[in-house]
């Protein structure tokens, strides 16, 4: 979430979908790198 400043002086919290990108994109890499070892 990234605030959002507004010309009349509110804040709004909004998603920045180029960070939520970026985070879903690292997650996928970690979750298909991930090895399940049996012992």
């Amino acid at each position: 979430l990234r605030p959002c400043y507004h010309a009349n002086g509110t804040v709004n919290m909004q998603v920045d979908e180029e960070l939520k990108g970026q985070i879903h994109t690292e997650m996928m890499k970690a979750i298909l790198r991930f090895e399940i070892r049996e012992k």
